[in-house]
């Protein structure tokens, strides 16, 4: 009986990657660029987020509509703790029209790098807190079964985002010897 990891992944003759982190033009088989990687890369930040799949399904046929028609469950609404910029970037990244999501990883990175400074100046300590008062405060509210959980879960997109950026590297594009996972993969 195959595992739950194997279950996810596609099938010989279909598409190829992890169905749940699909973008929508992997979905309808269309040419491939830099951009379906920040959307499987939203996928991951909004289970990061949430806990949850921003595509669930029980089938490839439910989660491909639903990738391809449906907009996830916004990701405040299930994790009232993110801070809504949080869900701004979530929202870009999984935009379904590759020309209105970012258009490099360079954009995602530097608001991501934003956040982060909003967050850390909001979150600097008063005069009399320790650093590591501030730590340990943190710490509390991501336990490392936590912790493991989201990494292994983000597992099935980095590989892939890995896999894609090693085929980058011979010429700028995913052409049909990735597809055929007969060079890069």
């Amino acid at each position: 009986m195959p595992t739950a990891s194997e279950q996810d992944l596609t099938s010989p003759g279909t598409a190829l990657g992890t169905v749940a982190y699909m973008s929508p033009e992997q979905v309808r088989e269309e040419e491939l660029d830099a951009r379906t990687d920040l959307f499987s890369f939203g996928l991951v930040l909004y289970e990061m987020a949430t806990g949850q799949l921003a595509f669930p399904g029980n089938t490839s046929g439910v989660i491909f509509h639903a990738i391809l028609s449906q907009a996830p469950v916004s990701p405040l609404r299930l994790n009232p703790q993110i801070p809504p910029k949080l869900e701004e970037i979530i929202n870009k990244a999984l935009e379904k029209d590759r020309k209105l999501r970012y258009q490099s990883a360079a954009d995602l990175r530097t608001d991501l790098s934003a956040l982060k400074r909003d967050i850390d100046f909001s979150l600097a300590p008063a005069a009399n807190t320790s650093p590591s008062d501030v730590i340990q405060s943190e710490a509390k509210d991501l336990s490392q079964a936590n912790r493991r959980e989201i990494l292994r879960a983000s597992e099935p997109a980095l590989r892939m985002t890995r896999k894609r950026a090693a085929c980058l590297s011979h010429g700028g594009a995913v052409d049909q010897r990735c597809r055929l996972r007969r060079f890069c993969w």
